[in-house]
């Protein structure tokens, strides 16, 4: 089943040249963090266009991977050379039931208060709120919160962007670890370089 899930996977992701990562069949590119590493299917890159899936298609397929399907990860650093928190950008799709954007908010709250439970020292930067990205409703928060390992302790930060489509949601997530280094001014460059086409 996985691998047949890949196969149908193949034509959902495009990169346009060096400067923007497209996902066609949902509408939606981003500026490409310049120097960035990048973690992507190079088979599904290669494989462009050989299939064109409608909406429900598409619906289905991300049911069908518990909920969600990575699009493509970036790091600022490459993990293999590098230790301790990187600054890491994760784009996603997720299922949704939310028909708008308050239920989509309320889905929302609800998850955070969920997180907070399992999370140590989970705060608000941010609440949830309704923004705007590329003339589309969605919601943004930013939470605190610890990681542990061995002795070692970090405080990182999330920004979470999600931009509510047909049955499910493209999430956005910017971390990286507090008073370390500031990555603020290029998550937000990013976010407003986002391009969303009406499905």
């Amino acid at each position: 089943m996985k691998s047949l899930l890949f196969l149908l996977l193949l034509p959902i992701f495009s990169v346009f040249g060096q400067d923007r990562f497209e996902v066609e069949n949902i509408g939606f590119s981003i500026q490409v963090p310049k120097g960035w590493t990048i973690s992507e299917e190079k088979e599904v890159l290669e494989n462009i266009k050989k299939f064109d899936f409608n909406t429900k298609q598409l619906n289905e397929l991300i049911v069908s991977d518990r909920g969600g399907l990575n699009l493509v990860t970036y790091t600022k650093y490459n993990p293999k050379k590098y230790a301790g928190i990187i600054p890491t950008i994760k784009i996603r799709v997720l299922n949704t039931n939310a028909k708008n954007i308050e239920d989509l908010l309320k889905s929302v709250e609800m998850s955070n208060v969920e997180a907070e439970k399992v999370l140590d020292d989970f705060t608000f930067a941010k609440k949830p709120s309704v923004v705007k990205i590329s003339k589309n409703d969605a919601i943004s928060f930013s939470v605190n919160f610890k990681l542990k390992n061995a002795n070692n302790e970090y405080k990182i930060n999330s920004d979470s962007y999600y931009i509510l489509r047909k049955g499910y949601y493209i999430s956005i997530n910017f971390i990286e670890q507090l008073g370390k280094e500031d990555n603020s001014e290029l998550f937000k460059t990013l976010v407003e370089s986002i391009i969303l086409r009406n499905q």
